[in-house]
């Protein structure tokens, strides 16, 4: 019997794979505009009741309750407890001002993100708008640069959070 060996992909190509078939998944904007997620669609994303989310949505104009990020204008959190369908998984709230730059960070377990407001672009060159999801798996190492037109707010799921990185990856 002859047998291939078997390659895994690699991080990047993981993640554009996650996020080729979120995109292949979703609906198109009924207008062709840009669709905020809902607090329905926020609720499940969070695993919390609906009213629970559209509180958190109606938060994001809020100055209470954010704390800083470390670094100069890195953006602000706020945590959210996560429903039991969530276990093991941190949740959060991030916003980043416009033309903001996240350093090269690598995941060390994975991550989902819910585009609330604004719009990013990772370092493998997709650009995320409001209502669409990325992925990052365990290993994963990128970017993150926030569109100029406007803040980025986003809906987090992490595990085992991030750790960043001092030199930009070489390939």
């Amino acid at each position: 019997t002859l047998a291939l060996p078997e390659r895994r992909p690699s991080p990047g190509a993981r993640g554009r794979l996650w996020q080729a078939l979120a995109r292949a998944t979703q609906a198109p904007p009924l207008s062709g505009e840009e669709q905020a997620p809902s607090a329905g669609r926020l609720a499940a994303f969070f695993d919390i009741p609906e009213p629970q989310a559209a509180h958190f949505l109606g938060t994001l104009d809020d100055a209470a309750g954010w704390l800083s990020i470390p670094g100069p204008g890195a953006g602000q959190l706020q945590a959210v407890s996560v429903g039991p369908g969530r276990a093991g998984q941190m949740g959060m709230l991030v916003r980043f001002p416009a033309g903001f730059r996240m350093p090269r960070h690598q995941h060390r377990g994975s991550e989902r993100a819910l585009v609330l407001r604004g719009g990013f672009r990772s370092s493998e060159g997709a650009t995320y708008h409001p209502g669409d999801e990325a992925w990052s798996e365990a290993d994963d190492s990128h970017e993150l640069y926030v569109l100029p037109d406007g803040e980025c707010a986003l809906a987090l799921l992490l595990r085992e959070g991030i750790e960043f990185r001092q030199e930009p990856e070489e390939g």
